[in-house]
């Protein structure tokens, strides 16, 4: 499996005691994915593309970009001459490799820093996006003046934070749809949203068709 994680989303993982995972964690400053929009694509390679991370089966691929990556952690341990040249070069090889097996681009460049308070309030809204959630209730939380919140929220993360609210009740309206049999009333009120007719109008205006025919494409 391989895990690409966007810079500042807190993250975290958990291995099974009885079959408990090998891991090769790889740190790049100033590295930054553009993923691609999974959104209408019934994959299996592909388990998780959202929220500024993706997870990718390797399959056959792994053969090709293991050795890349264990040739790269070597040789930045040899601290020889040339050593770090090479580890470059290795590192674009993977980064190529990589980019092209999950259709995932790059790009390298100065990565502007999260405030606690809003990766705090972007974390509250992942955990509680399904109850009924105010800009003032986010102030609160935050111990920020509302309109000073909103202009730091948008900077870091390029959204308003009750506009992230919205999508990310939509981004789990759309594994509902998809993964079980609910009615979409109910999955409205599961997602947070205050009525069916609110949530049919959101979901059409985000991505572009109706609810019911997204579920109907799965």
């Amino acid at each position: 499996m391989l895990v690409q994680i966007n810079p500042n989303i807190r993250h975290t993982e958990k291995s099974s005691d009885k079959h408990p995972l090998s891991y090769i964690a790889l740190g790049i400053d100033d590295l930054l994915f553009d993923f691609p929009d999974h959104s209408g694509q019934d994959s299996e390679d592909t388990a998780l593309s959202q929220n500024g991370c993706q997870i990718t089966r390797l399959h056959s691929d792994q053969a090709d970009i293991l050795p890349l990556l264990k040739m790269t952690l070597a040789e930045a341990h040899r601290h020889e001459p040339a050593s770090e040249q090479i580890c470059q070069y290795l590192l674009n090889a993977f980064l190529l490799k990589i980019g092209r097996v999950t259709n995932s681009q790059f790009s390298a460049g100065s990565v502007p820093d999260i405030s606690g308070e809003c990766a705090q309030i972007k974390d509250y809204i992942d955990h509680h996006y399904s109850e009924e959630v105010t800009l003032d209730d986010l102030a609160a939380l935050s111990h920020l003046n509302k309109y000073y919140l909103s202009h730091i929220f948008s900077k870091s993360y390029g959204v308003a934070p009750i506009n992230y609210l919205l999508e990310r009740r939509i981004l789990n309206s759309k594994e509902l749809l998809k993964n079980t049999d609910y009615s979409i009333t109910h999955i409205a009120h599961m997602t947070g949203f205050s009525s069916a007719n609110y949530f049919s109008q959101s979901f059409k205006k985000h991505t572009g068709i109706t609810a019911a025919a997204y579920r109907k494409n799965f």
